[in-house]
């Protein structure tokens, strides 16, 4: 096709042709869906590939064909980031901070591991479910436990996962030491309790 080996491209620009042309799609528009689109739209896209690949696979041709139309990656974490997740990160916020480009922005996936999946989904989440419970939540009639938080290990030695991202923004991370930490007064006695 039109755009080879660069992902995305195509559904992007064949959405833009029928923003363009709706009649193209057999659409017949109330409004004026071509300045919508110049006016208001941005493109999205998600991926696990590591920052090293954003520009060469993606960015660089989106950059030559979409000049007007920000992007945005709707979920971005790369595990196997060979550089590690601290380096990844910190090149990531800097291409979103690059004037020169399009890439307006990521948000990181995901918040928690989703045990509920399992399988590769388990490498996604910066938190994981830890060992205790706060307590019990009601949601539609139906009780689920509030889990504390771990924070998942990074490939960086040095690093858990929240901090490496809270670093590549310039924050200061979790104290993990106030996670999972249960206040004695709360708890209920029992033989596994205090």
């Amino acid at each position: 096709g039109r755009f080879g080996r660069h992902p995305a491209l195509g559904q992007m620009w064949e959405l833009r042709r029928a923003m363009r042309d709706p009649a193209s799609v057999g659409y017949h528009a109330r409004n004026d869906l071509w300045a919508a689109y110049q006016t208001r739209f941005l493109n999205s896209f998600n991926t696990a590939n590591p920052a090293s690949d954003i520009r060469p696979l993606f960015l660089e041709e989106y950059d030559r064909q979409f000049q007007g139309t920000p992007v945005l990656i709707g979920e971005y974490h790369a595990p196997g980031a060979r550089t590690g997740q601290r380096k990844d990160l910190a090149a990531m916020v800097a291409f979103a901070q690059d004037a020169s480009t399009l890439l307006t922005g990521f948000a990181f996936f995901e918040f928690q591991v989703r045990h509920d999946k399992g399988g590769s989904e388990m490498d996604f989440g910066m938190f994981s479910l830890g060992d205790y419970s706060f307590g019990d939540m009601y949601y539609f009639g139906t009780s689920f436990p509030v889990w504390c938080l771990m924070p998942v290990s990074s490939s960086d030695a040095a690093a858990s996962l929240p901090d490496a991202l809270a670093s590549a923004f310039g924050g200061a991370g979790v104290d993990p030491s106030e996670l999972c930490s249960s206040n004695p007064a709360t708890l209920p006695l029992t033989a596994d309790g205090f």
